[in-house]
């Protein structure tokens, strides 16, 4: 299944809109752990974990520089929504 490019970047919009709460364009540390503890409640009906929240950083902070771009999260989201 092939999802449309235009509703990635509506999700990241959303995230973003939801999470980026300084508005600095990224992602960091307290609103990447938000972000995840929110997905984690919805799916599994708990907080992640510390360990789980750096994986997520590390498997969506494709330069490393400790916070996530809407380029990363949208690179990510595609490749993942893609595969199901």
């Amino acid at each position: 299944m092939f999802t449309n490019d235009e509703s990635v970047r509506q999700i990241v919009s959303l995230v973003f809109e939801k999470y980026d709460l300084n508005n600095n364009g990224y992602l960091e540390m307290p609103e990447i752990a938000a972000y995840v503890n929110d997905a984690m409640k919805v799916q599994e009906k708990r907080e992640a974990t510390d360990e789980e929240i750096r994986i997520f950083l590390q498997s969506v902070d494709l330069d490393c520089d400790q916070k996530v771009t809407k380029m990363d999260l949208f690179k990510v989201l595609k490749l993942n929504l893609d595969k199901h």
